[in-house]
């Protein structure tokens, strides 16, 4: 996990701009990307540590004004469901992976009830732990996902999401004395056409068909 505060992240320094939905993915074998199929090319990657080598934070999602974002009808797969006081204005979500050999939970979980589980950073967490069926990839590891409440990311208090996953392993990422990496998507952009002239797009744009 980045721990201490980071004030601003200057993501048109070696980034792009798009105008589709993005996908983010992390690979069994540590590749880690953003992509949609047809819709824009897969340039924005990185070597990010491995599953059979990652333990701890896997990612975060930062949200404010999450009510003008869309609710998918019908889902295509399972969801989980936070129930959140109706005050709040911005949220933190935390994916970890732990494996189960490993996971330590504050005292016994009733049915129904939320586990909580102390990170690495010493801060005791409820949250829902998610596993893959017995005999599936990685059915020794759980995902444990966090939401929080959190200040306001803007004070105009626009719609906003940001993204932060792809990091390289911890003894890197936490060690001051290296310089470390990871994937990161900021939505809205401030001046999506200026910043498509000046840095790019990664739109995929079909090759023109001649008709004879």
């Amino acid at each position: 996990m980045i721990y201490g505060k980071v004030n601003s992240l200057d993501l048109a320094k070696g980034g792009k701009v798009a105008s589709h939905l993005v996908k983010y993915a992390h690979h069994p074998d540590g590749e880690a990307h953003f992509s949609q199929d047809g819709k824009v090319k897969t340039i924005i990657r990185r070597k990010a540590v491995p599953l059979a080598d990652q333990s701890g934070h896997l990612f975060t999602i930062q949200t404010q004004e999450f009510t003008s974002f869309p609710v998918r009808e019908t889902a295509k797969k399972k969801q989980l469901t936070f129930n959140m006081p109706d005050d709040v204005v911005a949220l933190r979500l935390t994916a970890w992976r732990f494996p189960l050999s490993n996971l330590g939970l504050d005292g016994d979980i009733p049915t129904g009830g939320i586990p909580v589980i102390r990170t690495a950073d010493g801060v005791n967490r409820p949250g829902l732990l998610v596993l893959p069926p017995d005999g599936a990839p990685f059915d020794d590891v759980a995902l444990f996902v966090t939401v929080q409440p959190m200040p306001a990311i803007s004070e105009e208090m626009t719609a906003q999401l940001i993204f932060l996953g792809g990091f390289d392993p911890a003894s890197i990422a936490l060690n001051h004395a290296k310089d470390t990496e990871f994937l990161a998507f900021a939505y809205p952009c401030s001046d999506f056409e200026a910043l498509k002239h000046s840095i790019g797009a990664i739109d995929f744009v079909p090759a023109s068909t001649s008709v004879i």
